[in-house]
């Protein structure tokens, strides 16, 4: 990561502060509470790259498994103990990458793309939240759940939370874009 200059450290770390944020930023349901997480994830790809955005989202999710390793105790069960989203989670990075590579800065920042961005990151999120919500998410249910279950709490209760962050990244990213060209940093190491 050499060649980064401190503006582009400083939008790393400010897009995996608006990450933990926006997990902090949840809506009362249980299990896997809509939250603002995924809109970072899409600004970090489309404005950092796929690289440098996954890193930025890298840092949160670790950050993300330390409190989780934290709240592991040794008596516990460790299924029991990690929270039912931590798969949404640990996907961010992966999520910023795919929307890097879709709507990056080196590509020309449109509402369509950076919505097609948006889909893939979801896709992603929704993927690997909900195996490992399959996971995760029985010890703590009195009965054993299907797997309609864990589709309608995993992907449909969010989904338009979910897709509402996508419409605001695709209003966002093209205006931001051209209005201070400097926030975009192309990654130019992958």
């Amino acid at each position: 990561m050499a060649g980064f200059s401190l503006r582009r450290w400083a939008l790393v770390l400010a897009l995996a502060l608006a990450a933990w944020l926006g997990d902090l930023l949840r809506l009362p349901f249980p299990y896997v509470p809509p939250t603002a997480r995924l809109l970072p994830a899409i600004m970090a790809g489309a404005f950092l790259g796929p690289g440098p955005g996954g890193l930025s989202q890298g840092l949160f999710a670790g950050a993300v498994l330390v409190a989780a390793a934290a709240g592991v105790g040794e008596a516990d069960g460790v299924r029991a103990a990690l929270p039912p989203d931590l798969g949404y989670r640990l996907a961010l990075p992966l999520a910023a990458a795919a929307a890097g590579h879709l709507a990056g800065p080196d590509r020309k920042a449109t509402v369509t793309r950076v919505l097609a961005a948006g889909l893939a990151a979801l896709a992603i999120v929704d993927g690997l939240g909900v195996a490992a919500l399959a996971w995760l998410l029985p010890p703590r249910l009195p009965q054993p759940i299907a797997a309609s279950g864990i589709l309608r709490v995993g992907v449909a209760f969010p989904l338009p939370w979910d897709l509402l962050q996508i419409a605001v990244a695709a209003a966002l990213v093209p205006r931001l874009r051209r209005r201070a060209p400097w926030l975009a940093f192309p990654d130019k190491s992958l």
